[in-house]
């Protein structure tokens, strides 16, 4: 951001979409560090692909954030498909890391 100007000379619209990136960037961030302290691979075959699945999407999602967060601002552009599937990435990659978990059987 930097780079560009200081953040204080960017015109009130552009610094808001600056800002807002970064909550996106962070919720991603926050996304892996739940997932990396408490998942642990499934049992099942079914189990582990969901997992790997959603890793992939979590992946993809921080990438598309982090280009929306490169580039929309400068565009002047209030949300592109780039934040868009972002965002939509980083659910479906949570839910299945956390749908498996829940397929769980108790202890005998």
């Amino acid at each position: 951001m930097r780079c560009v100007a200081h953040p204080a000379e960017l015109p009130d619209g552009r610094h808001l979409m600056f800002v807002s990136r970064h909550i996106y960037i962070l919720a991603n961030a926050l996304a892996h560090l739940a997932l990396a302290a408490y998942v642990t691979p499934r049992p099942t075959r079914a189990g582990r692909a969901a997992q790997w699945i959603g890793s992939a999407l979590l992946a993809l999602s921080s990438l598309l954030l982090i280009g929306a967060f490169a580039f929309e601002p400068m565009a002047g552009r209030a949300r592109t498909a780039v934040s868009t599937y972002g965002l939509f990435a980083l659910l479906p990659g949570v839910l299945l890391h956390f749908g498996p978990a829940l397929r769980r059987r108790p202890a005998s």
